[in-house]
């Protein structure tokens, strides 16, 4: 949405990182991982910017070699997703 608004796409991650980061918590936290602490805030936080970095890294590295902003983000959302997972998983809401 916010590249469509023709936004950088470092700023469009950003801003769409930061409006998934505060659902996504409580969700995460509930449903997936059935946790409740809003003392993971801090941990799930570094996740997001770590999240956020990468995603800006794929976006570049395909935009290098003349993907469009809206393939580079696909491909970065799936790669996102999965190390979204793993971090959560082990680091934010470990068991």
């Amino acid at each position: 949405m916010f590249i469509y608004a023709d936004l950088a796409y470092p700023v469009a991650v950003f801003l769409a990182t930061l409006i998934a980061m505060f659902f996504s918590f409580k969700t995460f936290g509930n449903l997936v991982f059935s946790k409740n602490d809003n003392h993971l805030i801090f941990k799930f936080a570094i996740v997001t910017l770590i999240n956020y970095s990468l995603s800006v890294l794929i976006i570049y590295i395909f935009k290098e070699y003349q993907y469009t902003s809206y393939t580079a983000g696909a491909f970065a959302t799936i790669i996102v997703a999965i190390n979204s997972f793993l971090l959560n998983n082990y680091f934010v809401f470990k068991q």
